[in-house]
């Protein structure tokens, strides 16, 4: 792994040089950022004729230090520059030069970065007494790896000399505190691929199990000595497992030959080989199959330090009391949806009241008994209003009553849009955050993400849009309703009240999942990857809980630390609150109107496109660059997402328009003032779909031709190739319009569906059940991550990826996720949307119109 760099030099021209490090160099006499730094050149490649006829002239060392970007230049992704080296490092020769095998010398690092693993690569400058002996012709040392890092103290070093002791099988029998031996058996391996054995690992006396948790790479396990805790078990495992790393890799630096080189290529995974050879070459494969786990390991958690979790520790930890903070209004709630469900029960299920009239048909008078219903029966008080709303049986008919209409197929849309979100991030947290056992089942070129079919797991960052469009469309045209049934002035003046409105309907579902995350997620199961799971949510949610009630998570990354989904609701929040001012626009003059819209949808688009550029950003999940700083600053921004909205904006002045001459009488035939036919023909309805699934099938496949040619590999450090095959102005042109256009192909489908014949499309979204999950797709939403997280960070060990696992998890999340739904709009979304409808559609907008 480390040999490409070094190799590059060896066309210097010099003198002859001899070959590699006689023991691996040694770190000593550390002060500051200083480190003096032993070696020994080994001679014995010559013979003593050879010996005899050299004299020393010089010494000379370089370095540079081995992270996350120069790992890049290591691998040979990026152009080397000879400011990758530092040649400043002075020389002590320690022993004058003679014939002997050794040559030991110091060297010293000055302005060093602090716990950073060091190239090192000495040579010795020498010159001939007689031009006729041959030497080996411009022969460099072969490079060590150094750790530079100030010494530990205290309980840290304690925990790190156990560590110590603890990889190094020798010494096991010469310890009796710690049964190393059983610790080591309930130890994982770095890489992902085993998180150890929790359980395993509590039944060795003296232990703590200690989790560590990367970014893009995985979980680690750790059966420990006691003495390591959480405030020691994170600097001693780095040091440990750099000086190790260190060590590994110099050994194997001095080892290179064909036999081991063709030996250690022979044990690689499949495909690995031939992924690094034309970068490293043989002797280069050789050394990262040696020690890459523990390198990549180390560079990742250093580098994403501020994204790596570490704990120690019993993660069994007792319900906290403040649940009863959550789960007591739950009960009263549901106390009060069981009253109320008996009371109109009652009500509904009472004799009827018999009323006497007269009824004369010319001849007899006689009382007749005529019953009235009382299953419909008018709300009077206001404990009749909070009766009929918290009444189950009246939330659930209304749920899933059929709305009929040219607009029904939006609640199919709607639960289809959930579902891809759901399937997306069952596999997306499978990849990222689980630390599955077999990423390259998955990773291009020969994983099952290179498929055409695939492209339609990632390709579920489109269902938000869609969410965005429907949300834009339905605003705009209620609005526009409204607007016309009373004064532009008076509309305007209600503005507070439509933003007040909206929260007031929005915030019990999000106080109830709030408390999902904040209070219960964290003590709902255990193991030796919950603890910090948990605790990130719970962090995250004591000092940043009122951004979620007040829609502001996607302003600022530490915002989204606790539901995390809710950056949906910042975004659609601001849209829906400039929605009246177009609107009002619009009512003034439609043409201007639709200008403010395409101008706010030019500047959005423009702003995505400058931020595209400037970092960088790629057209597929599996190509990362600085990591991930512009997919936070772009992909959860609303400055970035309106364009999805604003197309839903138009379309609905579109329908707003049309429904001015149009009446739709049902769903297959459009009534216009002076017929009864559809507004569009069978084959103008068809072309139009043809062009909605073409647009929509360039958005999601269009990247196909991107991933199927990277090349990625379970050892790169993040992602796969930094240097894809599309240019960055053709990844920033489908960044920028590939969301909007994805809705603008369900708005060409849109219109063939509400003005044209019927179509065998809209089968699969206007079926009568599609109105009841269409109702509940929000709510999903909100809760499928609850689950997602629950159980990837209940598991013992990491998942691996088949195409049935992840058929299975997604309906499973599915199912669950929609079933809270349920219960959650039964008891909490329905019945206080009820209540707010009642609240303020009688008092507030009474008072507006007057």
């Amino acid at each position: 792994m480390l040999l490409l760099v070094l190799l590059s030099h060896a066309t210097v021209s010099t003198s002859s040089y001899v070959t590699y490090f006689q023991s691996i160099p040694t770190v000593h006499n550390v002060t500051g950022n200083n480190f003096l730094i032993s070696g020994a050149v080994d001679l014995s490649q010559l013979s003593a004729d050879q010996r005899s006829l050299l004299s020393l002239t010089s010494v000379r060392c370089v370095a540079a230090p081995f992270n996350l970007e120069t790992a890049q230049l290591v691998l040979g992704l990026v152009n080397i520059d000879s400011s990758f080296w530092d040649y400043n490092f002075p020389v002590n020769v320690t022993e004058s030069f003679d014939t002997n095998t050794s040559f030991p010398f110091t060297f010293k690092m000055t302005q060093t970065i602090p716990s950073t693993l060091y190239i090192v690569k000495c040579s010795i400058a020498i010159s001939l007494k007689n031009s006729t002996v041959l030497l080996p012709p411009s022969l460099f040392t072969s490079p060590a790896m150094i750790y530079a890092a100030d010494p530990l103290q205290g309980q840290t070093l304690e925990c790190e000399q156990k560590l110590e002791i603890l990889d190094e099988p020798a010494q096991w029998g010469l310890q009796t505190e710690y049964d190393y031996r059983s610790m080591d058996v309930y130890t994982g391996k770095q890489g992902g691929r085993n998180a150890g054995d929790f359980y395993g690992c509590k039944t060795v006396a003296n232990s703590s199990f200690c989790s560590t948790f990367v970014p893009n790479m995985g979980w680690t396990g750790n059966c420990v000595p006691n003495v390591c805790d959480m405030n020691t078990f994170k600097p001693a495992f780095l040091y440990a497992l750099a000086t190790r790393t260190a060590e590994l890799a110099s050994r194997d630096l001095m080892l290179l030959d064909n036999a081991t080189a063709n030996f250690v290529l022979s044990q690689l995974p499949p495909n690995i080989s031939s992924i690094l050879y034309p970068y490293l070459g043989q002797a280069g494969v050789t050394v990262f199959a040696s020690s890459y786990s523990e390198i990549q390991f180390l560079l990742t958690a250093q580098a994403l330090d501020a994204g790596s979790m570490w704990t120690c520790g019993d993660y069994e930890k007792p319900v906290p009391t403040q649940i009863w903070y959550w789960a007591t209004p739950l009960i009263l709630i549901a106390l009060l949806v069981a009253v109320s469900t008996t009371i109109d029960w009652y009500i509904s299920n009472s004799p009827p009241r018999v009323t006497s009239q007269s009824m004369t048909d010319g001849l007899l008078d006689e009382p007749k008994s005529e019953p009235i219903t009382n299953k419909n029966w008018k709300p009077i008080t206001a404990v009749d209003h909070v009766v009929q709303a918290f009444s189950m049986p009246r939330n659930w008919s209304k749920l899933f009553a059929f709305r009929g209409g040219p607009l029904q197929f939006l609640d199919g849309v709607r639960f289809y849009s959930s579902c891809w979100v759901i399937l997306g991030h069952s596999e997306i947290f499978l990849l990222t955050i689980s630390g599955m056992g077999n990423l390259m089942s998955v990773l291009p070129p020969h994983g099952d993400g290179a498929t055409w079919w695939y492209q339609i797991v990632p390709g579920g960052f489109f269902a938000v849009d869609i969410f965005f469009w429907i949300g834009g469309f339905l605003a705009t045209f209620g609005m526009l309703k409204k607007a016309r049934s009373i004064r532009i002035r008076s509309f305007t003046m209600s503005i507070p009240f439509l933003w007040f409105r909206r929260w007031l309907r929005l915030v019990p579902s999000i106080l109830l999942v709030l408390g999902a995350y904040w209070i219960l997620l964290p003590n709902v199961s255990n193991g030796p990857f919950w603890a910090f799971r948990g605790e990130k949510y719970s962090q995250s949610c004591n000092k940043y809980w009122w951004t979620e009630i007040m829609f502001l998570t996607a302003w600022k990354p530490e915002w989204q630390g606790c539901i995390g989904v809710t950056w949906y609701l910042t975004c659609d929040f601001l849209y829906f609150a400039c929605t009246p001012f177009v609107i009002a626009i619009h009512l003034i003059d439609r043409r201007a109107g639709i200008l403010v819209a395409i101008a706010l949808f030019v500047a959005s688009s423009a702003y995505y496109c400058i931020l595209s550029q400037r970092y960088e950003l790629q057209s597929s999940l599996f190509v990362v660059k600085d990591n991930n700083e512009g997919m936070t600053k772009s992909y959860y921004k609303p400055t970035t997402r309106a364009g999805a909205y604003i197309v839903g904006t138009l379309f609905g002045m579109l329908y707003d328009h049309i429904e001015n001459f149009v009446r739709v009488s049902d769903k297959s035939t459009v009534q216009s003032k002076s017929n009864k036919t559809p507004l569009l023909s069978w084959t103008t309805s068809f072309n139009l779909q043809c062009v909605g699934v073409t647009i929509i099938s360039l958005c999601v496949f269009g990247v196909y031709d991107l991933v199927r040619k990277l090349k990625c590999s379970n050892l790169y450090t993040i992602g796969c190739d930094p240097n894809p095959s599309w240019s960055q102005s053709t990844s920033t042109f489908y960044n920028v319009f590939s969301r909007p256009g994805f809705v603008l192909g369900m708005t060409f489908l849109s219109v063939a569906w509400i003005w044209g014949p019927s179509s065998p499309l809209t089968w699969f979204f206007d079926r009568p059940i599609m109105a009841g999950l269409g109702k509940l797709s929000f709510l999903a939403y909100l809760w499928h991550m609850f689950f997602v997280e629950w159980y990837y960070g209940s598991q013992v060990t990491p998942p691996f990826y088949t195409r049935l696992n992840l058929t299975i998890t997604f309906f499973g999340f599915t199912a669950i996720a929609f079933l809270m739904a349920l219960i959650s709009h039964l008891f909490v979304e329905a019945p206080f949307a009820n209540l707010e409808g009642w609240l303020m559609g009688n008092l507030l907008e009474r008072r507006v119109k007057k």
